[in-house]
């Protein structure tokens, strides 16, 4: 995206889908974030959320896409989480049932291979905290660490047309 991010419907819709890793949500004009929320409800495009600077500034409760995401960012109490509640510590990631199923966490031929593989993959060194996973959530990876339960870590959710993910 050269000429940055589209500022008009149809050229957003020409995608298929959108990538916000590490970026704020405050970077976007109000109309941009509207035609996101659009995009995936209308148009049936895909937007994954990942990294913790995404959700660093805590704004996403105030825009039309924060019911697109599939964890809420916010605690079981309603607490919003930022990047300042990021927990540490190594995390070894975990598949559920689901994402020993879903082809996105497919990293070989077999349920097993797949297992095997993930088992092996590196630790998160840091991890956010998300809050509840949405009805119609599929929860398809946990971590677990030193200083803090099982968490969610990898979900996907249909929304409206599209889908949404969060990593």
């Amino acid at each position: 995206l050269a000429s940055g991010y589209p500022t008009t419907r149809e050229a957003l819709f020409e995608y298929d889908a959108v990538i916000l890793a590490n970026v704020d949500v405050d970077l976007f004009r109000p109309a941009q974030i509207e035609m996101t929320a659009a995009f995936v409800a209308e148009r049936g495009g895909g937007l994954l959320v990942m990294g913790a600077r995404s959700f660093e500034a805590r704004r996403w409760g105030e825009t039309p896409l924060e019911p697109l995401l599939p964890l809420a960012p916010t605690d079981r109490r309603g607490v919003e989480l930022g990047l300042s509640d990021a927990v540490g510590s190594p995390h070894q990631i975990a598949l559920t049932a689901d994402g020993e199923d879903h082809p996105i966490m497919r990293l070989g031929g077999s349920r097993s291979e797949t297992r095997s593989r993930w088992d092996a993959a590196p630790t998160l060194g840091d991890i956010f905290p998300f809050g509840l996973p949405r009805p119609g959530t599929a929860v398809l990876a946990t971590t677990t660490g030193e200083d803090a339960g099982e968490r969610p870590v990898v979900a996907v959710q249909r929304f409206g047309r599209g889908r949404t993910m969060v990593f």
